[in-house]
């Protein structure tokens, strides 16, 4: 019981209070590439820096898209543009979403992976990273993405989980994640994963418990202080992820190290996984990028200096998306600060307590 509430309090002082809304995309359009002939996309694209460091004598990104040295960035940038488009966005939301787009593709992050549940091909080339919390219901919506992204590109993109329980507004997200956890040590996460995201408001101390049992273990098993502690540096490894990428809300996916806006969509997701494909195939120069994430620890991935140009700014979960409402929990209730929200050891009276 003690040990839980370490676990919760240790997870509360790295986590935020957002939880993203996410709406129903409409059907993605084919992908033109790069149709620097139309006015309406050169219009935009000329609006947007160059994000190639192999032609810095091009100030725009039509410049770049121009030039026959054109790099990975440039690239992934204008089907963006195309994609934003097919959504129905007018030139000035456009271009609004891809100067957001602009600074995560020249700030890509690099995430532990090593020993995370992954579902795909390991090999993929494609490597697509989610934060999530068990009782997020947009994570829910973002899971069932994630399976039919894995089910479209088997070969081509694999999906990590990474732990990310908003505990100040859920209370059993840190048990969960800890459930979770110790499932994938088990090789059983993602059926765990699946019960609890299609049981979602049912999640409780009851149902997590069957989930236990579910995996030959008691309760003890998870939470002792002792046996439980590895479990605790997992999720506090992810969260300190979270917290470098300066994450805010959930669910939030990244793409070969870059942040989608829009992530829990499949049209979205699935966008730019086949720009991405496009971009590694023509082999375009990607020296702004870090190198390609191989499950080793963060620590030992190079990325890009962050200055205040360039970098990431704090985000709302997705809520740039052109797609997405903003949940912003922001009265007394839902403060982190409110001690009756902290998050507190799970006592239904019909199960054991964890």
């Amino acid at each position: 019981m003690k040990f839980f509430l370490q676990i919760a309090l240790a997870l509360l002082a790295l986590s935020t209070t957002q939880c993203a809304t996410q709406t129903a995309a409409q059907t993605l359009a084919p992908t033109a590439r790069a149709p620097i002939d139309d006015d309406a996309f050169a219009a935009i694209a000329s609006q947007v820096r160059n994000p190639c460091k192999n032609i810095p004598e091009k100030a725009s990104l039509l410049g770049a898209l121009q030039s026959d040295r054109v790099c990975y960035g440039a690239s992934i940038l204008a089907d963006d543009i195309v994609f934003f488009k097919s959504q129905g966005l007018n030139a000035d939301q456009t271009t609004k979403m891809i100067v957001a787009e602009y600074e995560s593709i020249v700030a890509p992050h690099a995430f532990r992976t090593d020993g995370r549940p992954r579902m795909g091909n390991a090999d993929a080339p494609v490597e697509v990273v989610i934060f999530s919390d068990f009782q997020c219901p947009f994570c829910a919506r973002a899971a069932k993405t994630m399976h039919r992204i894995a089910e479209r590109y088997p070969q081509d993109a694999s999906i990590v989980f990474k732990q990310m329980p908003l505990v100040s507004i859920h209370p059993y997200a840190a048990a969960a994640a800890v459930v979770t956890t110790f499932a994938n040590e088990k090789d059983m996460f993602w059926q765990i994963h699946d019960t609890l995201f299609d049981d979602q408001k049912s999640i409780s101390a009851s149902l997590l418990t069957k989930q236990i049992e579910r995996l030959g273990a008691t309760p003890e098993d998870v939470f002792d202080p002792v046996k439980g502690q590895r479990l605790a540096v997992v999720i506090v490894e992810d969260m300190a992820d979270a917290e470098k990428a300066d994450i805010a809300g959930t669910p939030t996916v990244f793409v070969d190290g870059v942040h989608i806006q829009g992530g829990a969509n499949f049209e979205r997701v699935a966008a730019r996984i086949e720009a991405i494909r496009y971009a590694q195939n023509a082999s375009l120069d990607r020296t702004h990028m870090p190198p390609k994430l191989d499950g080793k620890s963060a620590e030992n991935s190079q990325t890009p200096p962050n200055d205040e140009q360039n970098s990431p700014q704090p985000h709302d979960g997705e809520q740039n998306s052109p797609n997405d409402e903003q949940y912003s929990p922001n009265d007394e209730q839902n403060s982190p600060n409110n001690k009756q929200n902290s998050p507190q050891p799970p006592n239904d009276e019909d199960s054991p307590s964890i």
